[in-house]
């Protein structure tokens, strides 16, 4: 994505309010979101965009905002997205712990920066 888009949806996300006075957008990536339906193996892919603040991860896409303060991830692991190698899953504690599902290129690379943010081991 380049850099005059990035600062599009960077804006987009200060206008939104999502983004906390005195945090900054670190970064922003193309992402699709598993919404499981009946269970881990039946639900649908969402498309949106990945959102890397200093304080927090933030998914946008379709209605759905999912907000991840860093330092409520407990676990982060890679995983599928169908066939591919792309997937990333963040296990955090919110009310209960819960376990969401993510896509996007060069996962590597966003893995590292999560538990860089969140000080929790990357696979």
């Amino acid at each position: 994505m380049n850099e005059a888009k990035k600062e599009k949806l960077k804006k987009a996300l200060n206008e939104s309010g999502l983004l906390a006075p005195g945090d900054s957008c670190l970064d922003v990536v193309e992402s699709n979101y598993y919404r499981a339906l009946l269970g881990p193996l039946a639900g649908r892919w969402l498309a949106g965009k990945a959102y890397f603040t200093q304080e927090k991860f933030i998914w946008q896409g379709w209605g759905d905002d999912i907000v991840i303060p860093y330092s409520q991830i407990r676990q982060l692991e890679k995983g599928f997205a169908v066939i591919w190698p792309i997937a990333v899953k963040i296990t955090y504690q919110d009310d209960k712990l819960c376990t969401k599902k993510f896509s996007m290129m060069g996962r590597q690379k966003w893995l590292d920066l999560l538990s860089d943010k969140a000080k929790v081991p990357c696979p």
